[in-house]
């Protein structure tokens, strides 16, 4: 049997209200699902699918205070153990604001209930872009936006328009739309803060993968992320190919398996007194990774500007502060190693030739066997790059599990690896052979968008190298073992490198759709995202060109166009909303007509009072005056919303009555 609807009152929502209400719930659950633990989002899921699908035949809320009161002691506790210890977190601020939306909504029983959880969902919505502001985010928060604000607009009426949620979106679409060219001015306009209004920190940022600890388990999951991971742009033109290798991390000790780096020496002159000779200027946007150090084009030449920031003796840019969020920032490298003008310190030497006890035996019984043939140090060097270059090496991105000692089953066994395996077994036959040697992480290669003019980096283009002091030239000098084994890791990357073909997401035409799309995020960065206090501050100075009016500067036109463009969208949206209401732009077209002929409304009278001074005003036509007036008076204030013929026989009225001619007031 069916159950009938609970009666209506003025204070209870109507159904178009209700369903707007949950699916801003739903669209604000679906922009946080990422953010929010998996078992804690399926929970809000499961507890807000029963109320949501049933909002048809009017769910009854929760029923009593205590029964709140224990939604709101789950939702505290399910934060709590989602998050522990952090609970003045971005993250744990933003789970609890979803449970407390959900909870809302479910205890929601009259209009006012119903605005509350609108204006409370584009709160939630909102917090969405604290995390993310990409654009597709920002399209999808923008969007979802239509939801609260549909729910909003259908409380405003006690019986909402037919034609259904749609129609009813159509028109929140078209308020929008006409709001665009003021929100663009507003943008531009609007004193910009140095740093965000809510001064969040940020949360615990997902790492890249590159580390002061590199291990081979853990740097094959870095080679299969796709995401972008530095942009940079080089206002000289790229650097070849076999140039771009980009340092983030110096790694000297070695303990068997992996290898991590000393504690960072303090900013120091020696490297930076002699980093001279030519050098190429480049700037970069980093993505958030979480670290301290700031990847730069092999060699760097000089620091970033600004505090907190130093380049150590190893060539490495350290940051005092974590890369949470996006940043830019500016350096030069230089076209060769910069030397030292001195033999190595004997720290250094120490930590070049460290080497653990009882690793890679037959590793160390080769390295000794060059080191008693007496020969120079980059015939050394030479030697082992054949071996890797003639001896069947091979890369792939899936090396077998050597069962021995790891570089001994690779150098001697499997010969199958990728550059983790080739730069630290190359390292330690250096290190055998006498001569001190380190390996080196960050980036080599990237995408060269010719649109764009940038050099797309993505977390897949990590790579670590070696570097070997030649004692006869006083300087480190990288070495690349991968690339004698595979020349495509350098000119490809390291998934062309592989050839494995596991996975046809990273098939070459889907990774060039993925390429162009980043220019599209590139440009929205720059434009959006980026346009800081600096850059408005240099769109809004005056121009450099001349004084003369004729030299009106193209920025300064075209502000005047997008305030122009303003403008003109209010006056649409002051006439779109007079046309919504038939009503109106009826009576309007009665004013109008009546005002030319001498009789304009007065401020504050009533359209009784307005009609019944035009009776008098034109006596030959008191009877169609008074028939309008009882026409719009009926149809105003007799019922909530007129039917259409009550309209028509108004329009049609008013239409005449203008056609007839009216006598001069007296």
């Amino acid at each position: 049997m069916r159950t009938a609807s609970p009666p209506r009152t003025t204070e209870s929502p109507g159904l178009p209200s209700l369903q707007w209400a949950w699916i801003s719930v739903g669209l604000a659950l679906a922009l946080q699902a990422t953010q929010l633990p998996l078992w804690y989002g399926l929970g809000l899921l499961a507890a807000g699918m029963y109320p949501a699908l049933t909002c048809r035949r009017y769910a009854p809320a929760l029923p009593s205070r205590p029964i709140r009161l224990l939604g709101l002691l789950a939702v505290l506790s399910a934060v709590g153990l989602a998050f522990p210890g952090q609970w003045l977190s971005r993250e744990a601020g933003t789970a609890l604001a979803t449970g407390l939306l959900l909870l809302k909504a479910l205890e929601a029983k009259q209009r006012r209930d119903l605005q509350v959880t609108a204006g409370f969902a584009c709160f939630v919505i909102m917090t969405s872009l604290l995390a993310r502001q990409s654009l597709v985010i920002t399209a999808l928060a923008a969007a979802s936006l239509m939801a609260p604000l549909a729910c909003i607009h259908s409380l405003q009426d006690d019986d909402p328009p037919s034609g259904g949620l749609v129609r009813q979106a159509r028109l929140i679409a078209s308020l929008l739309a006409l709001a665009l060219p003021l929100t663009a001015c507003a943008f531009l306009l609007v004193p910009r803060l140095s740093s965000p209004l809510w001064g969040s920190t940020g949360g615990e940022t997902d790492r890249s993968g590159l580390d002061s600890h590199l291990s081979a388990a853990d740097f094959s999951q870095i080679l299969n992320d796709d995401s972008p991971a530095l942009r940079v742009s080089f206002p000289q033109g790229p650097p070849a190919e076999r140039e771009r290798y980009f340092r983030a991390y110096v790694l000297w000790r070695f303990n068997g398996r992996d290898w991590s780096s000393v504690p960072p020496p303090a900013p120091g002159p020696r490297y930076q007194a002699a980093a001279t000779g030519e050098r190429r200027a480049y700037d970069v946007i980093m993505e958030a990774d979480g670290g301290h150090h700031l990847p730069a084009l092999d060699w760097p030449g000089t620091p970033p500007a600004g505090t907190g920031q130093w380049l150590d003796t190893d060539g490495i840019v350290h940051r005092r502060d974590a890369v949470e969020a996006t940043i830019r920032y500016r350096l030069d490298a230089l076209t060769s190693p910069p030397s030292s003008q001195g033999p190595l310190d004997p720290a250094s030497r120490r930590a070049g030739l460290q080497w653990p006890a009882g690793a890679a035996p037959e590793t160390l019984a080769l390295g000794r066997r060059w080191q008693a043939a007496g020969l120079s140090d980059m015939a050394i060097v030479t030697r082992a790059m054949q071996m890797f270059r003639q001896q069947g090496f091979s890369y792939t991105l899936a090396p077998p599990t050597p069962a021995g000692d790891p570089t001994d089953g690779f150098l001697f066994g499997s010969r199958r690896g990728y550059c983790v395996h080739y730069a630290s077994a190359f390292v330690l036959l250096m290190r055998a052979a006498g001569l001190p040697a380190r390996v080196v992480s960050g980036y080599q290669g990237g995408y060269w968008n010719r649109e764009g003019r940038y050099l797309l980096i993505r977390h897949s283009d990590a790579h670590a190298w070696a570097e070997v002091w030649i004692a006869e030239r006083h300087a480190w000098i990288r070495f690349d073992p991968t690339a004698m084994a595979s020349p495509e890791r350098v000119s490809q990357g390291a998934l062309a490198a592989s050839g494995d073909g596991t996975s046809w997401i990273r098939h070459s035409w889907l990774l060039t759709l993925e390429n162009h799309w980043d220019l599209v995020n590139q440009i929205w960065d720059r434009s959006v995202i980026g346009f800081d206090q600096a850059r408005q501050t240099h769109l809004l100075s005056p121009s450099n060109r001349g004084s003369q009016w004729r030299h009106i500067d193209i920025r300064l036109g075209l502000l005047l166009i997008m305030i122009a463009m303003a403008v003109l969208a209010v006056c649409w949206a002051q006439r779109t909303t007079s046309s919504i209401d038939p009503l109106l732009t009826a009576w309007r077209q009665l004013t109008r007509h009546l005002a030319r002929h001498g009789l304009p409304i007065r401020t504050g009278e009533g359209p009784h009072d307005y009609l019944e001074r035009a009776t008098r005003a034109f006596p030959a036509r008191r009877k169609e005056i008074e028939r309008l007036r009882t026409l719009y008076l009926l149809a105003r204030y007799a019922e909530s919303r007129p039917g259409p013929d009550r309209i028509r026989r108004l329009q049609r009225a008013v239409r005449n009555f203008r056609r007839g001619k009216l006598s001069e007031h007296p």
